[in-house]
């Protein structure tokens, strides 16, 4: 059996600069990275591996978001039983006036 040869990958053409710093700054990439650029500067004591901070600091960021969804679940959840057992009292007291 012939092994598959890997595709070359097409080489995107570079933005020019003007271009790049606009496209990163409506992604928002710029903000984040001064968001973690001035937290790393407000640490007392200088992580080892600065990358490990880097990683570290933008899995907390996920991390955060990821918990307001799961509550944001729970409530929706919460609230779509309470909206079923009012629909099982209606249905029942809309059989009862039916006899």
């Amino acid at each position: 059996m012939a092994e598959q040869e890997a595709e070359p990958e097409a080489e995107a053409e570079p933005l020019p600069d003007g271009e790049l710093k606009v496209y990163l700054e409506e992604g928002g990439v710029l903000d984040a990275w001064a968001r973690m650029l001035v937290a790393l500067h407000s640490e007392a004591e200088k992580p080892e591996n600065p990358m490990g901070f880097l990683e570290e600091f933008f899995g907390e960021n996920k991390n955060a978001e990821i918990a307001a969804l799961k509550e944001q679940l729970a409530a929706a959840e919460a609230e779509s039983a309470g909206l079923k057992e009012q629909i099982a009292t209606l249905e029942a007291a809309g059989r009862a006036e039916a006899e």
